[in-house]
């Protein structure tokens, strides 16, 4: 994500994901629908995904190429492992994605079962950025400006997190 808010430092983050004795950390992205940004057709049409094909924000939990200018796969891979999507093949060499097959060849079995077990580590990040998909407010084609999306997103994230845990047991440490 980029625009309005403040994000945690990556030392932060990394430190933290340690510290709760987490292995790896996720890279994954989402597009979140948007009204159409760029009012004039002339110009680059801004926020569109032609992948999707609407206009759209960007949800990146690291995008690829500020994860590439900054180095930080190098950085998170000294402490983590690193699981991400097809989407960051060439990112670092010890970053874990899935393999892709050439074409006209067949994956072999056991391409085919590192595969699924990559994506079922995986799984967590894309529960988290589908759950994203269920709010309202960024269901139904968001209409702020581009820099209120983070914020945005940031406050659903953290409402998610209140609900899947609304005592604060995870963040105290005080299961019942």
């Amino acid at each position: 994500m980029n625009g309005g808010g403040r994000a945690l430092p990556l030392t932060e983050v990394v430190y933290l994901a340690v510290k709760a004795g987490w292995e790896y950390l996720i890279v994954d992205g989402v597009n979140i629908p948007t009204e159409r940004v760029a009012a004039d057709y002339t110009r680059k049409q801004h926020w569109y995904s032609g992948k999707h094909r609407r206009h759209g924000g960007a949800v990146q939990t690291v995008d690829i190429r500020a994860a590439r200018r900054f180095r930080i796969a190098p950085k998170i891979l000294a402490f983590l492992g690193l699981l991400a999507d097809l989407g960051y093949i060439g990112l670092d060499p010890r970053v874990i994605t899935g393999t892709t097959r050439k074409r006209g060849q067949v994956l072999s079995e056991a391409a085919k079962t590192a595969n699924r077990v990559q994506a079922s580590l995986r799984c967590i990040g894309e529960r988290g950025n589908a759950q994203l998909k269920c709010w309202w407010v960024l269901t139904h084609d968001f209409r702020g400006r581009p820099c209120q999306l983070t914020v945005v997103v940031k406050a659903v994230q953290a409402l998610q997190y209140l609900i899947r845990d609304p005592f604060g047991t995870v963040r105290t440490g005080t299961e019942s």
